[in-house]
């Protein structure tokens, strides 16, 4: 006598269930939004990659204007006092300025030529960072009226959104920003630094 194996015919025959295909398309979706989380950030680093060099970069321009240009630091012509939510004192360009043609050696003073390079400087700042905005200050603190002999420091800021995730600002997630007070409190801004000597 024959008994009927387990395996065969319809009853045997073993798919998935609905509730094994939903399971399944649960974790993928899952899987599929972290990824997508990822992407976002490795986005958001790269767009602030891409400040902190353009901020380095705009600093280094700034010092290499003003080494050019040591009559024009040494008589502290080279002030440009922003803060982060005040005024933008911009120096208006001088009347030995032509766009279309620039300047010559002989057309400006050390005072015109700091003038337009801080007036020109600062419209880069502005338009390569967000909320891009930059000072120049003494380094012995003394401020405006200061004879520069000891040099600048040149500091700009920018928006950055991740600023406020950097693990270092605990007691003041301000120090962390690498901003001095006299600039901003605001925890969202990055400051880059450079001291410039004579």
């Amino acid at each position: 006598m024959r008994l009927p194996s387990s395996g065969s015919g319809a009853a045997g025959r073993r798919g998935f269930s609905l509730i094994e295909v939903l399971i399944v398309l649960v974790v993928v979706s899952l899987g599929l939004i972290g990824l997508a989380g990822l992407q976002v950030n490795a986005m958001s680093y790269s767009k602030t990659a891409v400040s902190r060099s353009a901020s380095a970069a705009l600093a280094y321009d700034m010092a290499d204007r003003i080494r050019g240009n040591l009559n024009g630091l040494i008589n502290g012509r080279y002030v440009l006092d922003q803060t982060w939510s005040g005024s933008s004192a911009v120096p208006e360009l001088p009347s030995c300025y032509n766009a279309s043609r620039g300047i010559t050696s002989g057309n400006c003073n050390a005072a015109q030529i700091a003038a337009i390079d801080l007036n020109r400087w600062s419209a880069l700042v502005a338009d390569q960072l967000p909320s891009g905005r930059a000072r120049i200050e003494a380094l012995d603190g003394s401020g405006k009226s200061a004879k520069f002999q000891f040099g600048v420091r040149i500091i700009i800021g920018y928006a950055e959104r991740n600023s406020a995730m950097n693990p270092l600002g605990n007691d003041s997630e301000h120090a962390a920003t690498n901003c001095p007070s006299s600039f901003t409190t605001d925890t969202s801004v990055q400051c880059f630094q450079l001291d410039v000597a004579p």
